[in-house]
This record gives C-alpha cells, sequence and structure tokens, in this order.
C-alpha cells in the first residue's frame, strides 16, 4: 500500500517534532541557507530514533563553486535569484564533518560529488533569457571530488 506524505511548515531551528520520532532525515538543498547549522543538526539529531540517518546535499566553498555556481549560474545567467545564495555560507565537507561530530554523528564513508553536465546550445539561450535551469541541465554524474554540489549521509 503507498504511503501518503504529510507536508508539515517549521523552521529548521525548531523541529515541530517530537524526540526520536524519525528513522531518517532528509535535508536537500538547504543547509547551505542557513545561519545557524549547529542549531539544525542539533534539532536533526534530537528528531531522529537512535542510530538514526541524516541524508543531505549541500555546496562546497570552493573556487569551482564561486565561479560555477555563484557568479556563472547566479548572479550572470540569472539561474537562480540574485540573492538565493550567499557563497560564504557554502559547507565544504571538512566543514560538514566537523559539525557532524560535534552532535555524535558517525560519517558515511561514501559520500559523493553531484555533477551537473550543462548542454552548450542552452547555456546560450540562457546567455539571452530563453532557457531554465532545468533545460541547461544535460545530465547528472556522480562524482568522488566534492568541489561543487556533494550529497553524503551520517549515522546518529
Amino acid at each position: 500500500m503507498p504511503v501518503k506524505p504529510t507536508f508539515v511548515t517549521g523552521s529548521a531551528y525548531e523541529l515541530p517534532f517530537t524526540n526520536e520520532t524519525f528513522d531518517v532525515v532528509v535535508i536537500s538543498d538547504v543547509l547551505e541557507h542557513l545561519h545557524d547549522l549547529q542549531l539544525t543538526v542539533k534539532e536533526i539529531s534530537r528528531v531522529l530514533k537512535p542510530n538514526g540517518i541524516l541524508v543531505f546535499d549541500t555546496i562546497s566553498r570552493t573556487l569551482y563553486s564561486y565561479l560555477f555556481i555563484w557568479l556563472g549560474a547566479q548572479q550572470i545567467l540569472g539561474l537562480f535569484p540574485r540573492d538565493a545564495h550567499d557563497w560564504r555560507m557554502f559547507i565544504t565537507p571538512e566543514e560538514m564533518v566537523i559539525l557532524l561530530q560535534s552532535h555524535a554523528f558517525t560519517i558515511g564513508s561514501d559520500w559523493q560529488g553531484i555533477e551537473f553536465v550543462l548542454d552548450p546550445l542552452a547555456i546560450v539561450g540562457a546567455i539571452f533569457g530563453k532557457s531554465s535551469l532545468v533545460s541547461l541541465i544535460s545530465e547528472v554524474k556522480l562524482t568522488p571530488s566534492l568541489y561543487g554540489s556533494y550529497a553524503g549521509w551520517a549515522r546518529k
């Protein structure tokens, strides 16, 4: 029988759930927008059951992400609103490990980079305002390099 999801609005800083509610928490494309990562991870840990899994993706703060994600995609091509990302809030994998370990998470060993392969013709269209972000992406690949977007997991 299919499970129907329930959507709940709340704050990452004060999750509206009781302690040890979930086996898994997925937080996707959110962490790099939050000002208090310590409080967010503390809240995630609180709502996870013992041995629960946190799955996340975020963007690493590197020269690559500055040039291609923040400057290129956001500021020049306008694929995101100009204030969608603040490059200074991107999170390196090393910072993520320290953050998770500070809340007693065990780090998963197989974090992967997420590489978006772009269609060159669609990039030209984007320059002239004729392409959307989705039309630019011709392929999404996992890569061992964590220099741009990356995904990982940890166990409580």
